[in-house]
């Protein structure tokens, strides 16, 4: 073989690396416009801009998650061409998971998260430990809590995990014949459980410090069992 050929060889396939990784780091950060504190707000008065929200965060999860899955493929047999933009494009992956997972749940049970979510901030955020009994605020009274707690059953469990599932199957169509579609959702059901447990935790903590005595009538497991059955169904 000549070994100017060769020369010439190298360099073509080294050029079509460096446009090869050009291309896919213009590509990955086409999709990261979005502020970094731009999550989705449940909070925001304005529907219309919360809308907008969720639906940029819907696109981001299925075109982060689509150039994840393929740029992996292809940076098997590339000598790690790719590692740069693959690590682009999962940290908008993993922080938009976050914040659909957070809107799910605040929208699927909102007088829980926003209780918990609530005194754990107080807690937080207020230097003078003599302050931070939270149950002394009127909107984190024990009674409120209590009440709260009524709709909050084992069996009430089981319905809200549905929910949260036929929310996010109607958002990204599990089970369509689209593989990497539905690897998208194992990754999103997956941390919407990370999440329902952390608040569950957050919960518990919450009444052991603050409101004991308090009964929550339901478990941990309660709700890993729920979310079990929805995975690889």
């Amino acid at each position: 073989m000549d070994i100017k050929d060769t020369d010439e060889g190298y360099e073509s396939i080294e050029l079509m690396n460096s446009s090869f990784r050009k291309l896919s780091i213009a590509a990955t950060r086409s999709i990261t416009h979005k502020e970094v504190n731009s999550s989705i707000n449940p909070n925001l008065s304005d529907t219309a801009a919360l809308n907008n929200d969720y639906m940029e965060t819907i696109s981001l999860l299925v075109n982060s998650n689509w150039l994840t899955e393929m740029l992996s493929m292809l940076n098997f047999n590339k000598d790690g061409i790719f590692d740069t933009s693959l690590q682009i494009v999962k940290k908008v992956f993993d922080v938009e998971k976050e914040s659909y997972a957070s809107f799910l749940l605040r929208d699927t049970m909102p007088k829980l998260t926003a209780f918990v979510y609530g005194v754990s901030n107080i807690i937080e955020n207020t230097n003078n430990v003599n302050m931070t009994n939270p149950s002394r605020w009127a909107a984190y009274s024990r009674q409120n809590l209590e009440n709260i707690l009524l709709a909050y059953t084992s069996h009430e469990i089981e319905t809200l995990v549905k929910r949260l599932h036929t929310h996010m199957v109607n958002d990204f169509g599990y089970h369509q014949e689209n593989a990497i579609n539905n690897v998208l959702c194992d990754k999103l059901w997956s941390c919407i459980q990370g999440q329902t447990v952390s608040l569950y935790l957050k919960l518990y903590t919450v009444i052991d410090k603050h409101y004991r005595g308090t009964n929550i009538r339901f478990t941990k497991n309660d709700i890993i069992s729920a979310f079990e059955e929805y995975k690889n169904a």
